[in-house]
């Protein structure tokens, strides 16, 4: 089990830096422009607030990406050790 969970860490490392650099049109049109709502937000708000708003809002951004970032992992985990599984077993 540890060995399985060393090849797909060493798997995801790799598809991550991968991924970050092979982007086509398709998926820079479905990237979510997270700042860009938070500007939109920050335009309604004034004074003392606005600062205190944008630390909320980008801590937000954070927690939101932490969060996709878990279960998009523990998705793809699940679903290679399965395929492995199935591999093994033919």
């Amino acid at each position: 089990m540890e060995k399985e969970k060393n090849v797909l860490e060493k798997w995801f490392k790799f598809r991550e830096e991968e991924l970050e650099v092979e982007l086509n049109e398709e998926d820079k049109n479905h990237i979510y422009d997270f700042e860009k709502c938070v500007n939109v937000i920050l335009t309604c708000i004034d004074g003392d607030k606005h600062k205190f708003t944008k630390e909320k809002l980008d801590k937000l951004e954070e927690e939101i990406l932490d969060s996709f970032h878990y279960f998009n992992r523990k998705y793809y985990t699940t679903g290679f050790r399965d395929a492995l599984d199935i591999m093994l077993k033919i």
